[in-house]
């Protein structure tokens, strides 16, 4: 029997096919010490996002909606058929460094509550936000 993920990464989708690829690879790509998942709602995209998705990425589970829900909706979604504990909710233009996950974890050991990922421009490397717990 699989173990089920301490952790479920929801990315909510709305005609993102030009960059949703990326965000995807970059949460499957981290290297942590627990298991995770990736789950995917995408919001009735009229691009090519749901071929993407059913292409690139057949092993995700995903929800394709025929009706545009807005991110909360999809968001409360993707939180129903999450198995983790613990959930992040991880915008399709943002990109995790390869130890986010593991990073966010080591501090989750010491706060309770939510806790938000450090952010950095893609563009210029300046940093934006430095994360934090909140209750």
């Amino acid at each position: 029997m699989p173990q089920l993920p301490e952790l479920s990464i929801c990315i909510a989708n709305y005609n993102g096919a030009e960059i949703l690829e990326r965000c995807i690879q970059s949460a499957l790509s981290q290297v942590t010490d627990f298991e995770f998942e990736v789950l995917i709602f995408d919001d009735a995209s009229q691009d090519e996002s749901a071929a993407l998705i059913g292409a690139k990425f057949p092993e995700l589970r995903a929800i394709l909606s025929d009706k545009n829900v807005g991110f909360s909706r999809a968001s409360n979604s993707l939180a129903k058929i999450a198995e983790g504990e613990f959930l992040l909710f991880l915008n399709n233009d943002a990109f995790l460094e390869p130890d986010a996950l593991q990073q966010l974890w080591m501090e989750s050991r010491h706060t309770q509550g939510i806790l938000s990922l450090r952010q950095i421009d893609d563009q210029t490397g300046e940093e934006i936000d430095l994360g934090m717990g909140l209750d």
